[in-house]
């Protein structure tokens, strides 16, 4: 199963070489959703140079393989990384189209103020 995970690269960890010639490294990235969550997901083999040009707080798009596996009756799940780019992120200072016309800035929730005159007050609370 193929997925993509879109956010900020929080995380690069250190290349790993196992005894085998086995090469892992792991990056986190931290979601962009309503509620982000930090995401551990492994490059492999040759696909750790990918990670080469990358540096903590770009934006990415990481394409991953969704991996489960079995070991003493316990399930895992696993994200393996095979691709990821830089990804760029919409302009947050950009004015909001106008709400229908109005000419309040799209923020605006407050009405202008109003003048009262004062009333009289009685000096009795009742």
């Amino acid at each position: 199963m193929t997925t993509n995970i879109i956010g900020k690269l929080k995380v690069i960890g250190n290349l790993q070489t196992f005894d085998s010639g086995f090469v892992k490294q792991q990056i986190v990235v931290t979601s962009d959703e309503q509620y982000p969550s930090d995401i551990p997901i492994d490059f492999l083999k040759d696909k750790t140079d990918y990670l080469q040009i990358f540096k903590v707080g770009d934006n990415v798009t990481v394409s991953v393989n969704i991996k489960g596996s079995e070991y003493n009756d316990k399930y895992y799940v696993g994200l393996n990384g095979w691709s990821i780019k830089k990804t760029k992120v919409e302009n947050q200072n950009e004015t909001p189209p106008s709400n229908m016309g109005n000419p309040k800035p799209y923020n605006s929730f407050v009405d202008e103020p109003k003048v009262v005159e004062e009333e009289e007050q009685d000096p009795l609370p009742f």
